[in-house]
């Protein structure tokens, strides 16, 4: 998929509320993006090599793997056999699916993002994407409660792939520090246009800043401000490249500046260069 069309998608998946597609490449490679949608995706065929919130991942076949909303993806490289089926879901159809799945803890998810499946395991999930695609592709004059449809179908999808995910053994294998850094990259993704503050975050997972700072350095090698910056840099540069409809004043106030002489010292100081001149320059 290429770049225009990453981000028509971008734009339309709240309208159509879940899309099924079929790619053999990554959208991008070399550089991290972040969709703000749940995608989900099953790998038929062949290999990827990416970074998910900057943590090196294989993706094979039979492999299906969770991307939660707003959360760090630079895809590496695939190879020629690649072969993927990515069920995208609007945040609007998410949220929804969440309230009526409590029994769940989504947020697992981050632990490990993927999980291989077995051929009987795959080819009854792949009947449940095939309906999904069927009625995400039909009108509201063809399928009256087409909402109500996808989202029954969709839960049934999830709950299939719940019951094939073994949660507990996932949690088991990982340290204090893993799980301290997983909680705080899904606390980023929600709050990173609103709070920019280390005191923020170490407050909402009960530790002191100077302690939260000290372990998630410890377990990752970077500090928990410079996580901070990066995401948001991340983010603003998307914004930049992709949404022209957007001045970079509307870009600081939706990351959370409240004025723009901070949010442009905040990225010069970063990248290297003012956010006017990234965009002139498409990001090179």
């Amino acid at each position: 998929m290429d770049k225009t069309a990453n981000e028509q998608l971008v734009r339309q998946i709240d309208l159509l509320e879940v899309a099924v597609l079929r790619a053999h490449q990554f959208p991008t490679y070399g550089q991290e993006f972040v969709s703000p949608h749940l995608t989900i995706a099953i790998n038929l065929n062949g290999i990827g090599h990416a970074f998910y919130d900057h943590k090196e991942v294989y993706f094979r076949k039979n492999e299906i793997a969770t991307i939660l909303p707003n959360h760090l993806m630079q895809p590496i490289e695939s190879s020629d056999d690649y072969e993927v089926i990515l069920i995208v879901i609007s945040n609007i159809m998410n949220n929804e699916v969440k309230k009526r799945m409590q029994r769940y803890n989504h947020d697992m998810y981050h632990i490990n993002p993927s999980f291989m499946l077995d051929d009987s395991q795959l080819e009854k999930l792949l009947a449940v994407v095939n309906l999904i695609d069927t009625i995400s592709k039909m009108s509201i004059e063809q399928m009256q409660y087409r909402h109500n449809a996808l989202l029954n179908t969709i839960e049934v999808f999830l709950d299939m792939l719940h019951s094939f995910r073994q949660l507990p053994t996932l949690q088991s294998n990982i340290t204090k520090g893993q799980d301290l850094f997983n909680r705080f990259c899904d606390l980023l993704a929600s709050n990173y246009n609103k709070e920019h503050e280390l005191s923020f975050y170490a407050d909402k997972l009960y530790m002191t800043p100077k302690y939260f700072s000290q372990i998630i350095k410890e377990t990752t090698g970077i500090s928990a401000s410079k996580w901070i910056e990066n995401y948001i840099i991340t983010q603003a540069q998307q914004l930049l490249l992709n949404r022209h409809d957007l001045n970079i004043q509307s870009i600081c106030f939706l990351l959370g500046f409240k004025e723009q002489a901070a949010f442009s010292r905040f990225f010069t100081h970063s990248v290297g260069i003012s956010p006017k001149k990234y965009r002139q320059q498409g990001g090179e």
